[in-house]
């Protein structure tokens, strides 16, 4: 289906039964298809939305560099207008990831839990210079090129400057083979889990960077459990 944000359309999919809906955001310049691996197994147990950011997959791209205050925007809108029903458990990948941290600051009340897949950080810039400058230079030109409709200084800012994330269950799956910028990639990792008094970090043994593809059963049991825990909450309540 396709949401009318102010002319553009917003591709999203809907699927499966059950609370809490999970919402999925994927990384770089990917939409939909980057959860295939894992989409029938998720909505086989719950409600779920993926969707195309805009400028990915059938979405239409906003005129300008757009910055994650406006694709959080983006995607509070297709919720709403499509009456789905809160709070929901967001599932951010590399990018998405960011995003998703976003939302959750942004609508604490909107958000029941947030898994990670080795999300970017808001400060992963600077630390590859502090590492090595020809690091930081790579990973500058990395995002130019993977993020090219993206702003991320104004994302990595505004994510900086955004309130706590809630005290919600967060869970940190980070890539076990590492580069030779590991150390710096885990340090990174490690500052995610302490957004949160009830974050865990789960580490991925046989994955890079794109985990849902290298280990897309062990995100499945991920959500799995923590579906099922935040029912448990729910009903005891």
């Amino acid at each position: 289906m396709f949401i009318n944000i102010g002319g553009r359309r917003i591709a999203a999919e809907f699927a499966g039964i059950g609370t809490p809906t999970v919402v999925f955001d994927a990384f770089g310049g990917a939409g939909t298809d980057a959860w295939a691996p894992l989409w029938s197994a998720v909505t086989a147990f719950t409600h779920a939305c993926r969707y195309d950011r805009a400028g990915t997959g059938q979405s239409d791209p906003f005129p300008e560099p757009v910055s994650g205050r406006q694709l959080v925007a983006d995607l509070h809108t297709v919720l709403a207008q499509t009456q789905t029903a809160p709070p929901f458990l967001l599932v951010g990948a590399s990018f998405g990831g960011a995003i998703m941290q976003l939302f959750a600051r942004t609508h604490p009340a909107l958000t029941a839990g947030l898994i990670l897949l080795d999300s970017m950080h808001w400060d992963q810039v600077p630390r590859f210079y502090q590492s090595d400058p020809r690091h930081g230079a790579a990973l500058e030109e990395e995002i130019a090129t993977h993020l090219a409709a993206v702003d991320w200084p104004s994302t990595a800012q505004q994510l900086r400057n955004a309130p706590p994330l809630p005290t919600i269950p967060l869970r940190v799956i980070s890539r076990g083979r590492q580069t030779v910028v590991g150390a710096v990639w885990a340090d990174l990792q490690r500052d995610l889990v302490q957004q949160s008094a009830r974050g865990q970090q789960i580490i991925a043994e046989q994955s890079g960077h794109g985990i849902v593809f290298d280990q897309p059963e062990l995100v499945v049991e991920v959500i799995r459990a923590l579906v099922f825990d935040l029912r448990d909450t729910s009903t005891t309540v």
